[in-house]
């Protein structure tokens, strides 16, 4: 009996430590993703890896692409951007993070576009602090792609687009990834 719980012991703290050591590991991954990436502001450029008009074409026919493939407007809006602008970091939580963000996150679409609200999540996500700094930068972006949702459809509601565009999300999703893309390399892009 004495046997049997000294096994059972130690390989409970052979399980503990390796499972200790495996979060040690995904917490310095995280740490180390953390800290490469410092979120861009007002005055932050980047070099862009190819033209602009190229790369905004990119990530509109890439989130379209995905859509046809997958569906969900949020999360192929999200990953074609991240795709396409090498400047925006890929972060498979950013696409997890949108999964239920679809239809306007109702069953009823009676909440923002999702493509509308993932482009967000980029735009935050880009320039967003990690410690509850300002906001003021990333609203000033929002606002920016706000006012193309509402040029175009006069709404940011997921009913209103989807009876705008019959039911075609996928011209909402490409069109969200392309004016993204615009916003963030007319901002960011080195000129």
């Amino acid at each position: 009996m004495n046997k049997t719980k000294t096994i059972a012991r130690r390989s409970f703290f052979g399980t503990a430590t390796a499972a200790a050591a495996t979060a040690l590991t995904a917490d310095s991954v995280n740490a180390a993703t953390e800290q490469a990436f410092t979120p861009l502001g007002p005055d932050d450029r980047v070099r862009l890896s190819d033209e602009p008009k190229a790369l905004v074409e990119k990530a509109a026919r890439k989130a379209a692409e995905y859509y046809d493939e997958y569906g969900s407007c949020a999360r192929c809006t999200a990953s074609g951007i991240m795709d396409s602008l090498d400047f925006v970091p890929s972060d498979d939580a950013v696409h997890r993070a949108a999964a239920c963000l679809d239809g306007g996150a109702t069953p009823k679409g009676e909440a923002n576009c999702g493509a509308f609200t993932a482009s967000g999540m980029i735009i935050g996500h880009l320039t967003g602090e990690n410690d509850f700094g300002s906001t003021r930068f990333a609203h000033t972006l929002m606002r920016k792609l706000y006012d193309k949702y509402d040029g175009t459809y006069g709404s940011v509601l997921c009913r209103d687009i989807r009876k705008y565009n019959k039911g075609k999300c996928k011209i909402t999703v490409a069109r969200a990834a392309k004016w993204v893309s615009e916003i963030l390399i007319e901002q960011f892009g080195e000129k």
